[in-house]
């Protein structure tokens, strides 16, 4: 890398603190959305244990909407299943030609498609094509074979004479968390190449350890004078030439959307090394053709170029970011025809539930007035979405008191807060009216004193309702997720997750004969495994601590990964939120 280019960010600090959050009740970009005429679906989805956009705020927040459209319940609140098991719980909302599917991930936290892969697959997969949640997903979900060099490499460190035993020994890389500097005095940089399909596929994705089979794409979009958007387009693993095209938004604001490929819904994921990537089985692009797009301008790869105006460097709102979405999309059209009347999706999470509604809602308003053509979207998928600051503080109240983060005394002192023509539970009141949320969503007492009821009720709602969630040292994004820190850290010995008689991710395997030991076991006898050395020491999680080891700025730091996705010298390298 150059001396001085800026570094890829996974979420931007300088444009999240920059970023002019203007709304804080996205009710109204809904509403335009229902009333747009259009057939069009909705899927509010949340990983059941996130704190940060909990499932309350979604469910309450849909249900509100409902209400005031005098929607019909077309299906109940009830259970669904993945793989015979509760994968969560759901609810179907239809007006006219208008449904609003609303679903909870049982297990998962605030990025579902890390924490419940499979049942997060399957949810979408039925959104998308019209099944029952039940349905089980057609995806293939079996490994690819490894590509040869790593399945040598493989039997070699893990072979009983060299490895097993002696794991804890290896180096685990540390990613790079510096921050480059960024300053409007500084010389901007020169704009990328245009947008080019021949010149932008990726054509040997460094550390891939798997033939992935399908083409891939990285380069840069318009999104305004002087303003890049990084794009990464994986095409579908079945019939790419018809099937939607889904696009991708991560939250922040400021957060780069290569978080959701590497981390959560891409075909392939990062290992600890920071050099290689493993496979996905449970990737998005099993169902469609995947859109990764780095917005605002100055996220992830994505950057301002010395042909745009300097003194609007840190300029961000809301209606910015959507106004570049909206170009962006185009050039994204006009680069890929083949993808123009395609169905699409728009899909994301976190502070997404603010970018979607904004983004849609003037790209209908450029397809009604003709200046956008060519787009068929058919609905949006939002993961623990922003959707309603106000909702998210009520909802917390509740929320933090039944996972035991305050006392019954604690949580029945608002009972004196709620207004006395209030009809229902206590946990549905608005208790925002006893606070003014200032521009970064944080909800501050009307008064601050506390022998007042207004500036007690002010005052715990804050405590309840915000300061519980955000410093009570839990995992804001996942409630039961923890990342150990000791020291020497034990190192589980076989990261072997799959135990089960047929893993249905595993390929050909579970099928050999297992020969008679000298003390005359039978031949379908399962050999003795140390059940000590398969356990995740390293946290909670199901994934092998992944997020506590993630090195996705290592991995797409280095100079070959940048050159293979077509990313100038000159642009910033990438670095975790």
């Amino acid at each position: 890398m150059e001396k001085d280019q800026i570094k890829w960010q996974g979420c931007n600090d300088p444009v999240g603190n920059a970023y002019k959050w203007e709304y804080l009740d996205m009710r109204p970009f809904f509403r335009k959305m229902i009333e747009w005429g259009q057939p069009f679906k909705f899927l509010i989805y949340n990983g059941d244990i996130d704190m940060t956009c909990n499932f309350l705020s979604g469910q309450w927040f849909a249900e509100d909407l409902a209400k005031e459209y005098d929607m019909e319940l077309s299906k109940d609140y009830g259970q669904w299943k993945y793989l015979q098991q509760i994968g969560g719980y759901a609810e179907q909302f239809k007006y006219k030609n208008i449904t609003i599917d609303v679903v909870t991930v049982k297990g998962a936290g605030h990025f579902c498609a890390l924490d419940r892969p499979g049942p997060t697959l399957q949810v979408f997969s039925s959104f998308i094509d019209n099944q029952p949640l039940d349905a089980k997903s057609s995806a293939d979900l079996e490994l690819a074979a490894l590509l040869e060099r790593y399945n040598v490499e493989e039997k070699v460190v893990f072979s009983k004479h060299n490895f097993v035993g002696r794991e804890k020994d290896l180096p685990v890389p540390v990613a790079d968390k510096t921050r480059a500097k960024r300053s409007a005095k500084k010389a901007l940089p020169a704009p990328p190449p245009a947008c080019n399909k021949n010149d932008n596929e990726v054509k040997d994705l460094p550390g891939l350890t798997f033939d992935l089979g399908v083409k891939q794409y990285s380069g840069y979009l318009s999104a305004a004078t002087g303003d890049y958007l990084h794009y990464w387009l994986i095409e579908a693993e079945k019939d790419a030439a018809t099937a939607p095209l889904i696009l991708w938004f991560n939250g922040g604001p400021g957060c780069s959307s290569l978080t959701g490929l590497l981390n959560e819904l891409g075909p392939f994921q990062n290992n600890k090394d920071g050099e290689t990537l493993y496979e996905n089985v449970f990737s998005w692009h099993k169902v469609g053709n995947l859109l990764f797009l780095e917005s605002p301008r100055g996220v992830g790869f994505s950057y301002q170029a010395n042909n745009g105006d300097p003194t609007k460097i840190h300029d961000y709102s809301d209606t910015l970011t959507a106004e570049g979405n909206v170009k962006a999309l185009v050039d994204f059209l006009n680069c890929f025809p083949e993808y123009k009347n395609r169905r699409m999706f728009i899909t994301g999470e976190s502070y997404a539930g603010v970018y979607i509604p904004t983004f849609v809602d003037l790209l209908l308003k450029r397809i009604q007035d003709g200046s956008v053509t060519d787009v068929n979207l058919e609905g949006i998928a939002i993961g623990n979405g922003a959707f309603s600051v106000l909702k998210d503080v009520s909802s917390s109240i509740s929320l933090t008191y039944m996972r035991g983060m305050h006392s019954k005394k604690e949580f029945e002192s608002l009972g004196k807060c709620v207004s006395k023509d209030h009809k229902g539970p206590m946990s549905y009141f608005d208790f925002t009216e006893w606070v003014i949320i200032d521009k970064l969503g944080v909800p501050i007492p009307k008064s601050l004193n506390t022998s007042t009821l207004e500036g007690f009720c002010g005052t715990e709602v804050l405590r309840q309702g915000y300061l519980n969630v955000w410093l009570s040292k839990n995992d804001v994004y996942n409630t039961y997720q923890d990342c150990y820190v000791r020291s020497p850290l034990p190192y589980p010995g076989d990261q072997d997750a799959s135990s089960n008689d047929q893993p249905i991710h595993i390929k050909n395997g579970g099928h050999e004969r297992v020969k008679r030991d000298s003390i005359g076991r039978p031949m379908n006898y399962r050999p003795f495994v140390d059940e000590g050395k398969r356990l995740n020491y390293q946290s909670t999680d199901n994934n092998g601590g992944v997020m506590c080891y993630d090195q996705k700025a290592t991995y797409l730091n280095r100079p070959h990964v940048r050159t293979a996705l077509h990313v100038p010298d000159y642009v910033q390298a990438w670095d975790e939120c």
